[in-house]
C-alpha cells in the first residue's frame, strides 16, 4: 500500500502531522538549547546539557514501563505537548531566571516528555488503523522520522542564519502546540459515538509472555461405548 494512499485517511494524515512536527520541534530545541548554551556558558556546559537531554531516554527506556502505561492515550499525550509550549517558549527568559541549574532541571523534564511521547504515539496506531494496515503505517512513520532527523538540524541551522535563537525556540514552541491539537483531535474521534469500534490496544511494555494453553482431551468414542461394555484396555484382546 503506497504511504500516500495512507495518508488519504485523515486519522492517519493527523497522526503524521504530529509525529512530523514533534520530531521537527525536537530538532529546533536541541540546536537552538546548544546554540544557547554554548554562547551562555561555553562548550563544557553544553556538552553537559547535551548527556542531561539524553538520560531520560535510558532511564525510561530501561524501567519506565509502568510510566509509558499511564500516557498510553492521545488525550494524555496531548496534555504532555500542551505542557511544554509555555516551557519551551520560555527558555531564554528562563535562564535569566533560574540560571544554568534550573535550565539543566527544566531540560530533564522536557527530555522525559519526549520520551514519554516517542513509544507512546507508535504504539496507539493499531487504534487508527485496520490490522493490515498497521505494518505500512509504522513504515511511513519510520520513514517520515529519519528524515526529519536529517532535515531537522539543517533547517534549524538555515534559520538562525536569518532569526535568534530566542525566536527559533517560540517556533519549536508553535510545533509543540500543533502537535497537542493534533493529538486532542485523534482522541475526540476516538470518543464519537458513530467511530468505528477499535481493536484492543497493544501495549509492548504491558504485556505479559504466556506460554500455550493447555490442550483438553479429545473425547474418544469407540464402538461398543455407551453401551454396557468397557472400552478395551492395554493388553485385553
Amino acid at each position: 500500500m503506497s504511504y500516500l494512499r495512507l495518508l488519504r485517511q485523515r486519522p492517519v494524515l493527523i497522526l503524521w502531522l504530529a509525529e512530523t512536527l514533534s520530531v521537527f520541534g525536537d530538532r529546533f530545541f536541541t540546536l537552538a538549547l546548544m546554540w544557547t548554551v554554548w554562547d551562555r556558558a561555553g562548550a563544557v556546559a553544553m556538552g553537559v546539557v547535551a548527556m542531561i537531554e539524553s538520560i531520560p531516554h535510558i532511564l525510561i527506556g530501561a524501567f519506565g514501563r509502568r510510566v509509558l502505561s499511564r500516557f498510553a492515550s492521545f488525550r494524555a499525550l496531548a496534555v504532555v505537548d500542551a505542557a511544554q509550549v509555555a516551557v519551551v517558549g520560555a527558555m531564554p527568559w528562563l535562564w535569566d531566571s533560574i540560571g544554568l541549574p534550573g535550565v539543566m532541571v527544566v531540560i530533564v523534564l522536557i527530555g522525559t516528555a519526549d520520551a514519554i511521547t516517542e513509544p507512546n504515539r507508535a504504539a496507539l496506531t493499531p487504534e487508527l488503523v485496520e490490522k493490515d494496515q498497521v505494518q505500512p503505517v509504522n513504515g511511513l512513520m519510520d520513514l517520515t522520522g529519519r528524515f526529519t532527523w536529517v532535515l531537522g538540524p539543517g533547517t534549524a541551522a538555515l534559520l538562525l542564519a536569518f532569526i535568534s535563537a530566542e525566536t527559533l525556540f517560540l517556533i519549536d514552541a508553535v510545533t509543540f502546540a500543533a502537535s497537542a491539537l493534533a493529538l486532542s483531535w485523534l482522541a475526540q474521534s476516538e470518543q464519537r459515538p458513530d467511530a468505528p469500534a477499535s481493536p484492543r490496544r497493544a501495549k509492548p511494555w504491558a504485556l505479559r509472555r504466556r506460554g500455550p494453553e493447555p490442550r483438553r482431551p479429545r473425547r474418544v468414542h469407540r464402538a461398543g461405548a455407551g453401551r454396557g461394555r468397557d472400552p478395551p484396555t492395554l493388553g485385553s484382546r
